[in-house]
């Protein structure tokens, strides 16, 4: 938090928020003036700053902060300004906030240079980023470092060698043996990516401070443990109110009936003046978002996901005291390049019992803005009722003559996965253990808990009743109402002979003057449901159809995945004993042991890839068009989706398989063009080249099959007649027959590299074309 003086909040508790600016403005070529309120546009500065990322609590993050600076530039004082890589340097006040000597008081909020200056003829925006941004650079190129190194020393070298300030030479773990760096890493990172994984390490955040250093810290976690309110200060003196100092003993005022009493007992609140003015509060708040849960971290774990089991590893360290009152939440730190499998155990240990206790809670405010809060802050938030948190600011806009923006980024205990399940379980089971049903069922269970009652409203016709119920009272229709509006409610259900139906606000089914339109429910008489989603454990039907297919396991019966490459994700195949023999995915089909009983297909309206027990078969029914390519080897049979279906070798023509080589699989969409794939390469022939690209004729045209549509392309018996009068005999893709039928195709990427190269000819020409005039213009002058 910035130091602030007493004025300041005092102004703001006032109300007054109006922010003078002073940004001093250093360009490239060193000139230098300041930009204060009359040359900054309204609501324009705007600051973004963060320790974490915004939906996760982070350590070791180093992210850039920025600044946005809108310049009046209507009477174009500024338009011959070359504002790239200039500097700035801001500082901000509060109108009223003045010294002992009547001087206006400012705060330094930044250093930052110009990334980006745009003009639209009256504004001048300048985005700007913090110091951070130097930091993007090759670790490659930095020097100076003898490994090995601790972490203060490696950290220090990066500052040097990009001319950034360390505000923190001492941060913390900074010479810990522990975090000691062994040698330089094995992969090119930069330097902005070192800090953070050295931050991971000594558990810090990586942020610019507003002097422009870098300052490597972390969180008090002491200033919220144990934490009550603060009032300040004791009446245990008859002569000025708090005369004893601002240690606080607590006590309150009550009402006798006559006038007020001061009394020490009643209430406890602890802590000193100090301390209420190092803590961020947010009461006044637009709109406000607060985890139900707090959250208590117990412990880090560190892990190398790494297919080497010499490298790999999965280090845990927990407080187990802590776990006997909080769920367990750990924070992840992995595939640090600095920490090796023999030392993970320590830092796992080190770093744990540093977030051990650590308190937070999620949230999201939109407040009144104060200049003087930072990322990293302690912060109060005071919810609508009146209820407060604490926690931590992470993520903060600031913008003037508006309101600023906080967040705190944190998944709840029952979010995560890794605070649910023992250690033994990974990460990517854990997810997999609480699936979109779990989740489901919590949120209708919540819904359940916390859902209000409904109003009754019966229309009765001889022996006939309609029911009505719907959440608004204001709704209740007068007795005898055939047809009654619900212009004020959100769901409204209507139950008749004939089933059971739903209105919904969220939906549009509910109009303004509250005539509905029953867009979901159940019908009694076909036994048709129309719901918008349907979670459950078991689905059982005769047939589906469906768009997109999302399934772990399918049993049984016929599956039709219709279109070519629409497969995604993967599916296991069983036979009747319950045994995986094969996955189909985008990538094809995998049939690895056993028998497969039942039909499994993928069809596209040319061709279908058929599985059926065992055997893979391709049945051709189109002569041109996307189709299934499919590969046999052994018993593995794989697919790949492309531009036609290929034709069958003869020597499987009996078995029904088709092998697609290489080749296939390049015509089927792949765009290889790596070197070591390809021979016989020279230049393409510039005579060829002309002849094919100004000799083609462009054509529109119908297909028969399709008379509605108006193509546009050329003709195939065009394209082989320019190949024979070229001489061109090999096989190639500028023109080829589809199928047995003897259709003509052409590849129309094949047009581009001889296009390139009438291209470059013209070219050559038009430079040569260049010279000479040029030439003739020198003579002639």
């Amino acid at each position: 938090m910035i130091p602030v003086s007493n004025e300041y909040r005092r102004q703001l508790i006032a109300g007054n928020r109006n922010y003078l600016i002073k940004a001093y403005v250093t360009l490239a070529d060193e000139t230098e003036f300041t930009l204060t309120n009359e040359e900054i546009w309204e609501q324009g500065v705007v600051i973004d700053e963060a320790t974490s990322s915004e939906n996760s609590f982070d350590i070791g993050s180093a992210v850039i902060g920025s600044l946005k600076l809108v310049v009046n530039n209507i009477s174009g004082d500024y338009s011959t300004y070359d504002f790239l890589n200039a500097k700035i340097v801001l500082w901000l006040g509060v109108e009223g906030d003045v010294d002992g000597n009547d001087n206006q008081i400012y705060y330094r909020k930044g250093f930052y240079v110009v990334d980006n200056p745009t003009y639209n003829g009256s504004l001048i925006t300048l985005e700007c980023l913090d110091n951070m941004t130097w930091f993007d650079v090759p670790f490659s190129e930095v020097t100076g470092i003898s490994y090995p190194a601790t972490a203060g020393e490696v950290v220090s070298a990066i500052c040097s060698h990009v001319s950034v300030t360390l505000g923190t030479p001492q941060f913390p773990n900074y010479s810990n043996v522990h975090t000691t760096i062994t040698a330089a890493p094995e992969s090119d990172l930069n330097c902005r990516e070192v800090l953070s994984y050295i931050a991971q390490m000594c558990c810090c955040y990586c942020k610019i401070n507003t002097a422009g250093e870098l300052a490597l810290t972390w969180y008090d976690k002491q200033a919220i443990i144990g934490r009550t309110d603060y009032d300040g200060g004791t009446y245990n003196t008859t002569t000025t109110p708090y005369s004893d100092g601002d240690d606080v003993e607590g006590g309150r005022w009550y009402w006798d009936g006559d006038t007020y009493v001061w009394t020490t007992t009643g209430q406890y609140d602890g802590g000193t003046f100090q301390q209420l003015l190092q803590t961020a509060y947010l009461s006044q708040n637009y709109q406000m978002e607060v985890s139900t849960d707090d959250i208590v971290v117990t412990g880090c774990r560190v892990r190398n996901t790494s297919s080497s089991e010499d490298d790999s590893y999965d280090e845990l360290w927990v407080d187990s005291t802590l776990e006997q009152t909080h769920d367990r939440y750990v924070l992840v730190i992995e595939n640090n390049p600095f920490i090796k499998k023999a030392k993970a155990a320590n830092i796992a240990n080190l770093v744990g019992s540093i977030l051990a206790g650590l308190q937070i809670r999620a949230f999201s405010a939109t407040s009144l803005n104060d200049m003087s809060y930072e990322t990293g802050d302690v912060v109060t938030v005071y919810d609508f009722r009146g209820n407060f948190y604490y926690t931590w600011i992470t993520n903060l806009t600031f913008t003037t003559n508006n309101s600023e923006q906080f967040s705190c980024g944190a998944l709840s205990p029952k979010q995560r996965a890794e605070t649910r399940y023992p250690a033994a379980i990974t990460s990517a089971e854990a997810q997999m253990m609480i699936s979109d049903y779990d989740n489901a069922v919590k949120a209708m269970d919540e819904l359940a808990q916390n859902a209000i009652g409904y109003n009754e409203y019966v229309y009765v016709s001889g022996s006939n009743r309609i029911m009505y119920r719907f959440d608004a009272i204001a709704d209740m229709p007068a007795s005898g109402t055939a047809d009654p509006k619900f212009p004020n409610s959100n769901n409204v259900f209507k139950i008749t002979g004939d089933g059971t139906f739903v209105a919904r606000r969220s939906h549009g089914d509910i109009a303004a003057d509250g005539t509905c339109t029953y867009s979901n429910g159940y019908d009694a008489n076909s036994g048709t449901a129309i719901l918008d989603l349907i979670y459950a454990i078991g689905l059982n039907a005769d047939w589906i159809n469906a768009g997109t297919i999302s399934a772990g396991r399918i049993y049984g019966g016929t599956l039709t995945l219709g279109g070519a490459g629409n497969v995604y994700g993967s599916l296991e195949i069983k036979n009747a004993s319950g045994t995986v023999i094969g996955t189909w995915n985008k990538d094809g089909i995998d049939a690895t042991t056993g028998s497969f009983s039942g039909t499994i297909k993928g069809t596209d309206g040319v061709g279908t890839a058929e599985l059926t027990s065992g055997n893979l078969l391709v049945n051709r029914s189109g002569g041109y068009g996307a189709g299934i390519y499919l590969y046999k080897t052994g018993t593995a049979y794989y697919s790949a989706f492309g531009a036609q279906i290929c034709a069958a070798k003869d020597s499987e023509d009996a078995g029904g398989y088709i092998d697609c080589t290489t080749k296939e699989l390049i015509r089927a969409g792949y765009n290889v063009s790596d070197e070591r794939r390809k021979t016989d390469i020279k230049d393409i022939d510039s005579d060829f080249s002309e002849k094919l690209i100004l000799g083609i004729k462009p054509k529109e045209f119908r297909f028969k099959d399709i008379p509605n549509e108006l193509q546009f392309g050329v003709i195939a018996q065009d394209v082989k007649e320019i190949l024979d009068e070229c001489g061109i005999e090999d096989e190639n893709r500028l023109f080829y027959t589809v199928n047995e039928g003897g259709t003509y195709g052409v590849e129309y990427k094949q047009f581009i590299a001889p296009m390139i190269k009438v291209i470059q000819n013209q070219q050559e020409q038009i430079d040569l074309l260049k010279q000479e005039v040029a030439e003739l213009k020198a003579r002639v002058e």
